[in-house]
């Protein structure tokens, strides 16, 4: 007698332990989950009933009006089982967070419910019957009730595939595997229970069909993970949308900054009224600092990204230092601040490190100390700790300026967060990023940064990085590609040289030519790739190419594959001359084919660095 209904025991415990798993977990309040809940006591129910059913059979005799109570409860409960299905299936993914609104968005699950309402009272009507065999220990439920039931649980397997295919390219994989897993084992236990009755296995293929949408589609593991995919997803929307928008932005300021740093620039080397060379000295300034704005937001940006790598070179200390000093030394009023530079014996001479990112570290901290400076001195220490091939090189600035109060000591590495000093708050420049960019460039170096301050005293910044000596070194007097600051601004006889500049920006044409006059090149300026094009295929011949990317109808790119592509010409070196100052371009132009980039407004050293390695090693 048991045995006759093991196998509903067995599934009621499995969906028993689901369950206990499922209300556990961590889950949203939803519509979803809802009707999974309601899903789950129905499926309890039916296995309850048919289980009960089963074993009550065989004392027909002793308890018939409870017998045809809990075999109408089961088929009851098996028709409102296979309705929520359709219901649950069809409502996933709608915008509904109550029954009460879904019903009210579509008349068909009123009309479902009715109908089902409808099929329980007919199946309640049928006459019921039973075939018990104490003997053999067979007992089942059989007659027209029964039957009118499973005929209404194929009709419903039939509604659910129509559903699948009407909606198959809106529905996924999920739940196409749990409208054709109800359908076809439906289908086998109806086929089952037709050859051999006394096999009770449709209300267990019901449990199963519900430990399949858990495992599918209700698990709420596999709903965090889902959502942290989407999270995933849409914050690499976001990413790519602030690269774009970075990227635009960075091209459009610094097209006309292009122009304005270009001619200011070119005009400071001429003779002019002092009252006029101030004056453009000073847009120079701001323009200049306004770049340095655009710097550190991009900066800022490519530190989040991830995208900032560390690029090792070894380099000489005293080298950065004199580039320090050369600039930090320009923004003091010399005759009320003092520059005090002191390098320990122990430093070594030549490191291994990302010479780039150590100037920048140490160009933002002097500046910082420059900025809030107005008299004294700023004390520029630098010493290190050797064991072995490594080097513990400490740094420490020290100024004399308006300090800081204690409660803002937690505003100093925040974005865009500016302390209000109220002496000098107007008149110092910046957005609050730069001490930010400074602290994580140096975790990227695996370094530490730290500070004292007293307010209307002064502070000090302390950074501590690992560095690796570099015992191998040879001492070569040479220029660094990669060094902000050149040393030499002698200009070479370029009067022998062809020069083609291609920009579709007549103001950029302009700065280009008047600072690549210093030069005494021939130049040729041309406004689009198509007329370039069209120049060398008359037989015009060039020495270098400047070449703009952003460009109408044909771009930078694929000017340059089409010059690479003609037919008996030499393409002569060409330089990425662009106002895309992102990271990773300079990657990106030279794996497109050019040989060089320079970045818009034109740095006068990084183009002189160029020009020599162009054509002074001919």
């Amino acid at each position: 007698m048991i045995r006759s209904c093991l196998l509903q025991i067995l599934s009621l415990c499995y969906l028993l332990l689901l369950l206990s798993v499922f209300t556990k977990k961590r889950k949203e309040k939803s519509l979803e989950n809802k009707n999974f809940e309601i899903f789950s006591i129905l499926t309890f129910m039916v296995l309850l009933f048919d289980g009960v059913k089963n074993y009550l059979l065989f004392f027909q005799d002793k308890y018939e009006l409870l017998n045809m109570i809990i075999c109408k409860g089961f088929l009851v409960s098996t028709i409102i089982w296979s309705t929520w299905l359709i219901i649950y299936i069809s409502s996933l993914k709608k915008e509904h967070k109550t029954l009460k609104e879904l019903f009210k968005s579509n008349p068909f699950y009123i009309i479902l419910i009715i109908i089902s309402l409808i099929l329980c009272g007919v199946s309640i009507y049928l006459k019921p019957n039973y075939f018990v065999d104490i003997d053999k220990l067979i007992a089942y439920q059989n007659g027209k009730d029964l039957y009118f039931t499973y005929i209404v649980n194929i009709v419903y397997s039939g509604l659910l595939v129509i559903y699948m295919i009407y909606k198959k390219e809106k529905l996924d994989f999920s739940k196409k595997m749990i409208v054709f897993s109800f359908a076809f084992l439906s289908l086998i236990g109806i086929v089952i229970s037709w050859v051999n009755p006394s096999v009770s296995i449709n209300s267990s293929i019901m449990g199963l069909v519900m430990a399949l949408i858990y495992f599918t589609m209700e698990n709420p593991d596999l709903k965090i993970i889902n959502e942290l995919e989407k999270d995933k997803e849409e914050a690499n929307e976001a990413s790519k949308a602030k690269t774009d928008f970075l990227s635009n932005m960075s091209h459009d300021i610094r097209t006309p900054m292009n122009a304005i740093i270009g001619f200011s620039e070119s005009l400071l080397t001429e003779n002019m009224p002092i009252n006029q060379k101030s004056e453009v000295q000073s847009i120079y300034d701001a323009a200049s600092t306004l770049l340095g704005i655009i710097n550190n937001i991009l900066d800022v940006s490519r530190i989040e990204s991830g995208k900032e790598e560390k690029k090792e070179t070894t380099y000489e200390m005293r080298k950065i230092v004199m580039q320090l000093s050369s600039v930090i030394t320009a923004k003091l009023d010399q005759n009320k601040v003092k520059l005090n530079i002191n390098i320990s014996s122990d430093v070594p001479k030549f490191m291994i490190g990302d010479e780039l990112k150590i100037y920048q570290i140490l160009m933002n901290i002097l500046s910082n100390a420059a900025k809030y400076t107005n008299e004294g001195h700023i004390d520029f220490n630098i010493s290190s700790e050797n064991v072995g091939d490594m080097a513990t090189v400490k740094f420490s600035v020290a100024d004399t300026g308006i300090g800081i109060k204690e409660s803002d000591y937690d505003k100093l590495f925040v974005k865009f967060s500016r302390i209000h000093n109220q002496e000098n708050y107007n008149e110092v420049e910046g957005t609050g990023l730069g001490l930010v960019i400074t602290k994580k460039l140096v975790e990227l170096l695996g370094g530490t940064i730290s500070f004292t301050s007293k307010y209307k005293v002064g502070t000090t910044f302390t950074v501590v990085l690992p560095q690796k000596i570099d015992f191998n070194a040879i001492e070569k007097e040479e220029v660094n590609t990669q060094t902000k600051v050149s040393t030499s601004n002698v200009h070479f006889d370029g009067s022998l040289y062809d020069i083609l500049i291609v920009d579709d920006n007549m103001l950029n044409l302009k700065v280009a030519q008047r600072i690549l006059s210093d030069y005494k090149f021939n130049i040729t300026c041309l406004q689009s790739g198509a007329e370039a094009i069209e120049k060398i295929k008359g037989g015009a011949r060039y020495d270098l190419i400047f070449l703009d990317h952003m460009m109408p109808l044909m771009d930078g790119i694929q000017t340059l594959k089409t010059l690479k592509n003609l037919e008996g010409v030499k393409v002569p070196p060409v330089i990425a001359l662009t106002a895309n100052a992102m990271v990773g371009m300079k990657e990106f132009y030279l794996k497109e084919g050019f040989d060089g980039y320079i970045s818009k407004p034109i740095n006068r050293e990084e183009l002189q660095v160029l020009l020599n390695n162009i054509f002074c090693k001919r």
